[in-house]
């Protein structure tokens, strides 16, 4: 072997070891699903620091894992996770709790325990899957609060509830959409944009949409919302391809929509057209024992 071939031989084998050493870095999977997350660091709104991505940097196995606190308001419990919405702008999350301490009330409790609407300190690695909604990664410690004096401790499932309803009313209203607006601007609650991108994702999840035959795309805004983005022709009062929903204080009690800290009014609307609407009008909304929102009761009924 001449040394023009010797040392070839050797800058194939050194290009192979290069390649298998920078192979490591590939993304994560989450169990057996087939789909791939990565892990990222997220904004924390109780620690203003920069951190590098996992996978990115050797971290000091002898170092305390380095931890931080998420608030967050309980949706519901999926299958296998719980849903969550970020307070303030740090969106919508999946968590997983087995492993996690809880607490209610600063005293150590259960999962059974945990109720929809209840306020929750989360903590855990800062680190989340990057999915939609994320998913938290290594939650140790869950600390919720009772939620007695949260005056709208549940209220995005209510209203999640009563657009799942009213959307199942009169179908021949959802003929062959393609688009689902949801109106919460005026919504008792002064609901924010994360709480309001939860209720749009809980309704994609809704089996009655699952079945539907278009798969509508959700919209948030309000009538000139619709119309100035080109959905809906002002001229004739009409949405060719779509429907909007909206929840707003009840008509008769504009001013408060709540008689008393234990009721809630509003009205809820599905509309196509100027002679193709449902209306569920002065809804009543009660809070059980716990101070979260039952069942509503609609009171009286209108189609045009």
């Amino acid at each position: 072997m001449n040394k023009k071939t010797l040392l070839l031989a050797i800058l194939i084998m050194l290009s192979l070891v290069l390649t298998a050493c920078g192979s490591h870095n590939k993304p994560i999977e989450l169990g057996n699903n087939a789909s791939q997350y990565e892990e990222s660091k997220i904004p924390s709104p109780t620690k203003n620091t920069t951190e590098e991505t996992i996978g990115t940097k050797e971290k000091n196995k002898s170092e305390p894992m380095e931890q931080e606190t998420l608030s967050v308001n309980f949706i519901k419990k999926t299958e296998a996770m719980y849903l969550l919405a970020g307070k303030g702008d740090t969106g919508i999350h999946l968590a997983d709790f087995k492993d996690a301490k809880i607490y209610l009330d600063d005293k150590l409790s259960d999962l059974n325990h945990l109720k929809n609407g209840m306020s929750l300190e989360i903590i855990y690695s800062g680190n989340e899957l990057r999915s939609y909604p994320g998913i938290l990664v290594d939650v140790t410690e869950v600390k919720a609060t009772s939620s007695t004096n949260n005056e709208y401790a549940n209220i995005v499932n209510l209203y999640t509830q009563v657009f799942s309803d009213i959307l199942k009313d009169d179908e021949g209203l959802n003929f062959d959409i393609n688009y689902i607006g949801l109106d919460l601007v005026d919504a008792p609650g002064n609901l924010n944009q994360t709480e309001m991108n939860v209720i749009a994702y809980l309704l994609t999840e809704d089996e009655y949409i699952q079945k539907m035959d278009s798969s509508p795309t959700f919209l948030l805004g309000n009538y000139d919302d619709f119309v100035e983005q080109g959905y809906i022709n002002d001229k004739d009062l009409y949405w060719e391809d779509g429907i909007i929903l909206s929840i707003r204080k009840s008509e008769s009690n504009g001013q408060d929509s709540k008689p008393s800290n234990q009721e809630l009014m509003f009205d809820a609307v599905k509309w196509r057209s100027g002679d193709g609407a449902i209306f569920y009008n002065n809804c009543i909304a009660i809070k059980d024992d716990n101070g979260y929102w039952m069942d509503y009761e609609i009171g009286e009924f209108a189609i045009s």
